[in-house]
């Protein structure tokens, strides 16, 4: 549309003559437009605007667009860096909302994936000066892949600054914006080409011709499209084309909907369409195009993401192919959304090889806690320690020389607030209270003005200083410009050595600062080579005259360098410096290691690879040659080594680090901190410590009272009460006369023994004296300890026989160290501790959390007969009533109660409902049906309807092979099989009851033989169990129910067995063993084997039964519906019951293999046992696939009934032999 011409004949007041917009291609024009015809509620639809900020469907509610957003491109991005093994990329976007969503999402996924990003940073297309430091950034980095989240404008700008400094050698990753602009490629003659160029220009715009004498009478109106007749960059890829030619027809079925449109008839007329109608028209677009893509539009009205992997590459005539080499299709499972051929793929500067992207790094200085991250940054190493180690040094020093009310201030990035963020931690465990913590970076003023008065209003004199020397000088001129003095600054190794702080006014503010320094380290002879041989050896030019004609010849390519020849701040300090001494000999160490080198030489010709490196230096062990340990810990950096320095001035005026003392974190903890406090110069020159505390101590006769809204250090002192003890002592003489000293040579001293007297008038003086320490305040030394406090509660705990408590404490040394002596005891003497919680007074919000974990181990019973308790979401059990509006006689609405629902029981009773009291919809006694399609009859099944819920379906023909709702043919045979082996067993039971009386089977143990004949019917009724659609039940009565009457069967025939045997072996005359195997043992033995069974089948019910499952592993397409077993042990155990107790019938058969014939039941009772064992082992390989499936498996259950009735078959023929052997009747044929 032509906005000029449309806005002089159209006015906001009238209805919107335009349903919807196809456009804009770009996602800023986008956003633009849709925001401009969001009011009207007109919908646009985009073919390649993808920023993931258009998803938004709060602001852009219509929107469409048939391309993916960019949250996809994004991860998309991420997967191939990952499948590439590139650790270590640079980022750079656009800088708009296109760039930026797509940057933000990578980044995060990036960071998920473990993937490090050295840099990220982004530009304008008008931006130049931006351009260049991107371009500047890229040259400085080691990353060798670059992720370019680029519109191709700023691809192109991007493209000419590298050009313009011969960067080359990157491998970029791409977006489609700009991946396959093909602009420098002659477009390929095809029919699509024609008819864009030709067709469609001299058909919708007739003044295209060259008929010079109408161009300004039809021409005005196409002014701005016409300068675009000759593009052609995007006809032959034909990629957003098709995503117009979708926009199109998507418009196209929405509005044939609208205007309800039928096949072989015309549209319904006089129809007004408003453009909302359109827009929830297209929200169930669902139709496939001619070209096979199926086109709909998600929630966000974008649709899925389908992408090409395209590579760059350069054909034998020299023009440029987007060859692709894989795709990203998020329709497809995850497992196959992402494939590459990474074969036929060229790499950046026509390599066949891919480029490793992994940095090694070791630095000397970068003490960063950030950095520890192994995850992040898994191939960081540091000849120095991390921050945390100094931060809590911090902590301590401050605690050493006792300031308990200290401020802070430290930079605002990674390094400064990490390491604050422990110093605080550390000091609020140490009872250190903070009055401030202000932080700021170098480039802010305004803030940093803002901390300068922060300080100057606060009342604590010391303050540590976690700052870099950039911002440490920010701050000293801010306090130079306010005068502010005084204060002791602890500092850190950042700043605490920089000379480069030294000036003729820091030391009036900086004179007497304590802090951590790196360890001063002299290196024999380093000095003299970095200051004469260094220089003159590498840069001969540096001792060329300036007006000399060779200087513009060597210098010219120094002179950046050159100013640095006489800088020697660090050299006589050499702190930094031996950390690089170390970093060059840790890598020397690890090469040494990797190239296997002995004192011959090394191996050649082996090639290393990153990655080797980083996992040589982790076992890096040596000792310099000035004595340090070098090697790394988990996280990459070495042991904390500080001088505790003090800035001092000498005589001379010049300004000196003192070391005055030293953290070593490698020696023990009461070794570790050392101080020389009599060498410290305080603040301002002063040689007594300085006080820093909010209250001073309370004088005697007075105590604390603490000051609402200020930490626990801040307090008033207020008169004790009356009562209370104050500090004033009380003099007490005592006089001791020692008249025996006098006396000492008298004989009666002497035969008094006088050197006990003397021992015994020592101890009463002492006695005397130790009535002094009940006089006075108590202090540590005069009060019993809480050790015998501590033991004491958990006494008076277990003599009141509570054994379930719970504790909470002051989150101080003397909460802690009392708690701690408590929870000892009360361990030792079995009382059980539920929670051990702790707070400080200041802690109102970890005091919520104790109060809310209280909560959640509230449980009790109130007197209506309700258990209260909270759940994990802070609720309590779910019960309620379910009612039922009824109306009664007299025309009133009651509320009945017709049944309900209780979480708090068993599943199977949670939900309780009496139909019958119900009154439904309209005073129906019956209940009414919802549904949404019927369910479909034998020989169909369902088949989901599009865009509707799973609930609809049309019932359309079962294919050949699959199972419907029909009866099968294959399960009446099986269940014939299983009642006709019920049938046979039933049969020989009423044979033998007909013949109960004969000798035969009364002697044969008649009530056996009708238990096995029992046990053998209900074996072929548990086949049954294995037929149909598992359920609940079902599948617990499977294994269960046939483990015990299998056990049952078996014990019957164990016990007859055991009987015939005994009575062929008891052959001695007059013995009475027969008597332990009566008919009353024989009961006795089949209940405790089967006993034994049911236990276990208790046992495995109770603990984890088998359930139904759907089974979709084996195959995709097929859904088989089965039981799981729950418990394999359980499963094991039942039939490892069943095939123990098959073992012990086989040896008992065995045994009796030497029997008469007439009485050998062994060869039958073996035959059984044989092919009980074989069904035995085979029994795990058929359970996991004897269950009916969506496609069927009957082949499956006939082998498993098959396999029962083969083993029931030997029983009867074991229990029939009896009559067979002795009486021939008429029972022979079995």
């Amino acid at each position: 549309m032509n906005g000029p011409e449309f806005a002089a004949g159209e006015t906001c007041n009238g209805r919107s003559s335009i349903l919807a917009i196809i456009g804009e291609p770009q996602s800023s024009a986008t956003v633009i437009l849709s925001r401009t015809t969001g009011s009207f509620k007109i919908p646009v639809i985009s073919h390649s605007a993808t920023c993931e900020c258009l998803s938004n469907r709060k602001y852009y509610p219509s929107v469409f667009r048939t391309i993916a957003s960019d949250y996809h491109q994004s991860r998309a991005l991420a997967y191939i860096v990952k499948y590439f093994g590139w650790s270590w990329v640079g980022a750079v976007n656009s800088d708009n909302d296109y760039g930026n969503y797509g940057m933000a999402i990578f980044l995060n996924i990036a960071q998920e994936e473990g993937i490090c990003v050295e840099y990220s940073v982004k530009f304008q297309r008008t931006e130049n000066e931006k351009l260049k430091m991107v371009v500047d950034t890229i040259k400085k980095g080691t990353a060798k892949v670059i992720v370019a989240f680029l519109t191709s404008f700023e691809m192109n700008n991007l493209l000419d600054q590298l050009s313009i400094q011969n960067i080359t050698g990157l491998q970029v990753i791409g977006v489609e914006a700009w991946i396959t602009a093909s602009s420098m490629i002659t477009p390929n003659s095809f029919r699509f080409a024609d008819y864009v160029l030709k067709a469609f220009w001299e058909t919708a715009f007739p003044c295209s011709h060259n008929n010079y004498s109408q161009t300004e009478l039809n021409c005005s109106r196409y002014q701005d499209l016409l300068v675009l007749k000759n593009y052609n960059e995007d006809v032959p890829e034909q990629r957003y084309a098709s995503n117009v030619y979708k926009a199109v027809y998507a418009l196209a079925h929405s509005l044939h909907s609208l205007l309800k449109c039928k096949e072989h008839e015309s549209c319904q007329q006089n129809l007004t369409i408003q453009p909302q109608e359109v827009v929830e028209a297209l929200k169930h677009v669902n139709f496939t195009v001619k070209m096979g893509d199926r086109v709909w539009f998600d929630s966000t009205g974008a649709t899925v993401a389908q992408y090409e992997v395209v590579n760059w590459q350069q054909d034998s005539d020299g023009s440029i192919q987007f060859k692709p080499v894989g795709y990203y299709d998020a329709s497809l499972p995850l497992d196959q959304s992402f494939v590459l051929n990474t074969e036929n793929i060229i790499w950046a500067g026509g390599q066949l090889e891919k480029e490793k992207s992994v940095i090694r790094q070791i630095s000397q200085s970068a003490t960063c806690e950030c950095l520890s991250n192994r995850k992040d940054y898994p191939s960081f190493f540091r000849t120095i320690a991390s921050d945390y180690h100094q931060s809590r040094a911090l902590a301590y020093i401050v605690k050493y020389f006792g300031w308990s009310w200290v401020g802070a201030v430290n930079t605002d990035n990674d390094y400064g607030n990490y390491g604050m963020n422990i110093f605080l931690n550390t000091a609020q465990e140490e009872g250190i209270c903070v009055e401030y913590s202000v932080k700021f970076y170098r480039t802010e003023t305004e803030k940093l003005k803002k901390v300068v008065d922060i300080i100057k209003q606060g009342t604590a004199k010391v303050i540590v200083a976690f700052l870099t020397s950039f911002e440490m000088n920010n701050l000293l001129e801010q306090l130079s410009i306010q005068n502010i003095t005084g204060l002791q600054i602890i500092g850190v190794e950042a700043w605490i050595t920089a000379k480069s702080l030294i000036t003729s006014k820091t030391f009036l503010f900086l004179g007497g600062s304590l802090g951590f320094a790196v360890r001063k380290i002299i290196i024999e002879g380093f000095s003299d080579y970095v200051l004469k041989e260094f220089w003159d050896t590498s840069f001969p030019c540096s001792q060329t005259e300036r007006n000399s004609s060779q200087y513009s010849l060597k210098c010219s390519g120094y002179q950046d360098l050159l100013p640095l020849n006489n800088y020697n701040e660090d050299v006589p300090e050499q702190r930094y410096a031996s950390n690089v001494y170390k970093a060059v000999y840790a890598v020397a160490h690890s090469m040494h290691s990797l190239l296997k080198c002995r004192e011959q030489g090394c191996e050649k010709g082996l090639t290393i690879q990153p990655q080797q490196v980083v996992e040589a230096l982790k076992n890096v062990n040596f000792t310099v040659k000035f004595g340090d340990h070098v090697w790394f810990d988990s996280t990459g950096g070495t042991v904390a080594q500080y001088e505790i320095v003090n800035w001092q001035q000498d005589s001379d005026g010049s300004i000196q680090f003192n070391p005055v003392g030293y953290y070593d974190a490698s020696l023990s903890p009461d070794q570790r901190f050392v101080l020389n406090t009599e060498n410290i110069i305080w603040a301002g020159g002063q040689l007594e410590k300085p006080k820093s505390v909010c209250s001073e101590t309370c004088p005697p006769g007075t105590r604390k009272a603490a000051q609402k809204g200020r930490p626990v250090c801040c307090y008033d002192c207020i008169p004790c009460a009356e009562g209370e003890i104050s500090n004033e002592t009380a003099g007490l003489t005592v006089m001791v006369a020692i008249l025996f000293y006098s006396k000492k040579d008298t004989p009666i001293v002497k035969a008094n023994n006088s050197e006990l007297s003397f021992l015994l008038l020592f101890s009463l003086t002492l006695c005397f004296l130790c009535s002094l320490t009940f006089i006075g305040q108590p202090t540590e030394w005069t009060i019993s300890s809480d050790y015998h406090q501590g033991r004491a509660l958990a006494y008076i705990v277990k003599h009141l026989g509570w054994s379930w408590v719970g504790t909470v404490n002051s989150d101080n040394d003397y909460g802690n160290n009392g708690m701690a002596i408590f929870l000892n005891t009360a361990q030792k003497e079995g009382i059980c501790v539920e929670y051990s919680v702790k707070f400080y007074r200041t802690e109102h919000e970890k005091l919520k959390k104790v109060v809310v974990e209280a909560l959640k181990k509230v449980n009790f019973t109130v007197k209506f007969g309700d258990l209260v308790w909270f759940d994990s979401t802070g609720a309590t059990v779910a019960q309620y009533e379910i009612v039922n509006w009824q109306q009664d006689s007299d025309g009133s609405i009651q509320f009945k109660t017709v049944g309900y629902y209780d979480a708090s029981l068993p599943p199977d009773q949670h939900f309780v409902v009496n139909t019958e009291n119900i009154l439904w919809a309209g005073e129906m006694l019956k209940k009414p049906r919802s549904v949404c399609s019927e369910s479909c009859p034998p020989g169909t099944r369902k088949a989901a309807q599009k865009g509707k819920p799973v609930c609809c379906y049309d019932c359309i023909p079962c294919a050949e092979g699959e199972i419907s709702n029909e009866t099968e043919v294959m399960g009446i045979v099986l269940v014939s099989f299983s009642l006709f082996g019920v049938g046979l067993t039933l049969l020989v039971a009423i044979l033998f009851y007909s013949k109960k009386d004969t000798p035969i089977v009364k002697a044969n143990n008649s009530e056996l033989s009708f238990l096995l004949l029992f046990s053998l019917s209900l074996c072929f009724l548990c086949s049954l169990t294995f037929i149909g659609r598992p359920t609940e039940w079902s599948c617990m009565l499977r294994h269960t129910a046939f483990g015990i009457t299998f056990v049952l069967c078996i014990s019957c025939v164990l016990g007859k067995t055991i009987v015939v045997l005994m009575a062929f072996k008891a052959t001695f005359p007059g013995s009475n063993v027969m008597k332990w195997f009566g008919p009353a043992q024989q009961r006795l033995s089949v209940f405790a084997f089967t006993l034994m069974q049911v236990l276990i089948c208790v046992l495995w019910l109770t603990i984890s039964p088998p359930f139904p499952y759907k089974n979709m592993k084996y195959y995709k397409e097929t859904i088989i519906l089965e039981c799981g077993l729950g418990s394999t042990i359980g499963f094991w155990a039942v039939l490892g019951y069943i095939g123990l107790l098959a073992v012990l019938c086989f040896i008992l058969a065995f045994l009796a293999r030497t029997l008469p014939d007439n009485f050998n039941e062994a060869k039958f009772i073996t035959f059984s046992v044989q092919d009980r064992k074989c069904g035995y082992l085979d029994m795990p390989m058929i359970t996991p696939f004897a269950t009916p499936r969506a496609i069927g498996c009957p082949s499956c259950l006939m082998l498993y009934i098959t396999d029962i009735a083969v083993h029931c078959s030997g029983h009867i023929c074991t229990c029939n032999l009896h009559v067979h052997a002795d009486e021939q009747g008429p029972w022979t044929f079995f």
